[in-house]
């Protein structure tokens, strides 16, 4: 692939799937392979810290066997995002732009509407410090997208899976091999979360919905 490229830069177009490229190999039993997809999971960790990166991880353990509204959840997803991201920049008395994902046309448009609602509604600016609705880019463009793709693909799905699907899903997306991905990079996935105020006490904007067992942060 590398050989095709005419400039350096074009290997953005090449995009690392997590699916793919990074927790199928920790699966299997190659253990080059497996190196090779932790390795870069380091990498690409090192490179967030470098340049002091936060996350706000909302994470929903779907209960097996039943259905959600799909679009409803990434909805309320992005105004969650919004709201700690404003408690973020009101903290740091700073201003910001969501740049997120594209999925597609109309439910870009219904979820940048749910925002702007909440940013015009009579009671007040619920998002003062977001200066606007989120806007919507593709992957081929923004680096920056594709490495949020990678944590949230590569490491906060397989990582939650297994801490709280295990035993109640029964599936490839639940794998003991993923406990090694846990082991070593959650400690510092939660040391990249935004730290917030709330009631007087500082609290983490990881969020885990569990509505299997209901369990708390600790077991991430």
């Amino acid at each position: 692939m590398c050989k095709s490229l005419k400039h350096d830069l074009d290997i953005v177009k090449h995009e690392i799937k997590g699916a793919e490229d990074l927790r199928k190999p920790i699966r299997k039993n190659n253990r080059n392979n497996s190196r090779r997809a932790v390795g870069f999971l380091d990498k690409t960790l090192d490179i967030l810290e470098k340049h002091g990166c936060s996350i706000i991880p909302y994470i929903y353990i779907k209960r097996p066997c039943k259905s959600v509204n799909s679009d409803s959840l990434y909805t309320r997803s992005v105004q969650h995002l919004n709201f700690q991201f404003q408690n973020y920049l009101w903290q740091e008395n700073d201003q910001g732009l969501v740049i997120a994902d594209s999925r597609n046309h109309d439910l870009n448009v219904r979820v940048s509407h749910s925002v702007f609602t909440q940013k015009f509604k009579a009671s007040g600016d619920a998002y003062p410090n977001v200066l606007e609705m989120p806007v919507y880019g593709h992957s081929e463009n923004h680096v920056a997208i594709q490495m949020v793709d990678i944590i949230c693909s590569a490491l906060l799905f397989p990582i939650s899976s297994y801490a709280y699907c295990t035993g109640y899903v029964f599936n490839v997306h639940v794998d003991v091999k993923y406990s090694t991905l846990q082991q070593r990079f959650s400690k510092r996935l939660r040391q990249m979360c935004i730290s917030l105020m709330e009631d007087n006490r500082a609290v983490s904007s990881l969020t885990i919905k569990d509505s299997i067992g209901h369990r708390s942060v600790e077991l991430f």
